[in-house]
């Protein structure tokens, strides 16, 4: 039996985003939007999780949000409860939380999906351990980020020859949101693979998207102290034109086609690792 978890927000951006990423790890997610209906959902269902914003309607830390997660350690004393803030809270709001049960705090405007995952995962271990845990958090092997000056190399080339590999590729024309923002579904395409793949060629080291989606990558390498960044020289570079960041990383060389066929088996290696 999957963990079930409880989401209680008022806001359909986060509560949308929450269930599609608990969801995606192969929970059973159910929302509410407010604290009657959740203790209704509470009395009704066993659920191992909950995850509750402090500040619904957007107001401050109010009585009748203390009141309910008194009412959770009192009535659930063993159901673990994250609280989640748009706000900063302040020393005595976060001891109370703590006195009531709370056992980690969620800040939104400071929330990187990955470190939620592993977060959500970890605290399910520790109090439901009998429960299956999903043991490959990523949704893809490995996430495409290149040029649409290259598109036909990179869609009718390395697209199939990754996926005759029997590899999970992301790639943006097929498989990003439409009406999402672009940098928005960088995020969710880096985050959710295991690696993502730079194609460097002087069209993308001239691209904007592509300094966003290095940014972004660079940002989950240190928080997570993993090298998930594979650069693929498609195209002769000038070295000067590479973001120093990039510089110090090994790449896989694919300008020299006598030499193709070990740095595909390399790249595949690579990804798999």
């Amino acid at each position: 039996m999957p963990a079930r978890i409880l989401v209680i927000d008022d806001e359909a951006t986060w509560y949308e985003l929450f269930k599609e990423i608990l969801s995606e790890l192969n929970f059973e997610v159910d929302i509410v939007q407010d604290f009657g209906k959740a203790k209704a959902f509470l009395k009704n269902s066993t659920y191992h999780l909950v995850l509750a914003d402090v500040c619904l309607d957007k107001s401050d830390f109010t009585l009748p949000c203390q009141e309910f997660f008194y009412f959770l350690h009192n009535k659930y004393p063993n159901l673990p409860v994250l609280a989640m803030t748009g706000k900063l809270l302040t020393p005595p709001e976060m001891w109370t939380l703590s006195q009531s049960g709370v056992i980690d705090f969620i800040y939104k405007n400071k929330l990187q999906l990955t470190d939620f995952r592993r977060s959500i995962q970890s605290v399910l271990q520790k109090t439901s351990p009998e429960l299956p845990q999903k043991s490959n958090p990523f949704k893809y092997d490995v996430f495409i980020s290149y040029s649409h000056q290259n598109k036909d190399r990179v869609r009718n080339w390395l697209l199939q020859e990754l996926e005759s590999a029997g590899l999970r590729v992301c790639i943006d024309f097929r498989d990003f949101d439409a009406g999402v923002p672009m940098l928005t579904e960088m995020e969710r395409a880096i985050t959710q693979s295991r690696k993502t793949l730079l194609i460097l060629t002087p069209d993308y080291l001239q691209s904007g998207p592509a300094e966003f989606e290095n940014i972004l990558v660079q940002t989950v390498d240190l928080a997570l102290h993993q090298h998930r960044l594979i650069p693929l020289l498609l195209e002769p570079c000038d070295p000067s034109t590479l973001p120093f960041r990039l510089r110090s990383l090994a790449y896989l060389d694919f300008t020299e086609p006598d030499k193709a066929d070990l740095q595909f088996e390399k790249l595949i290696a690579t990804i798999k690792s």
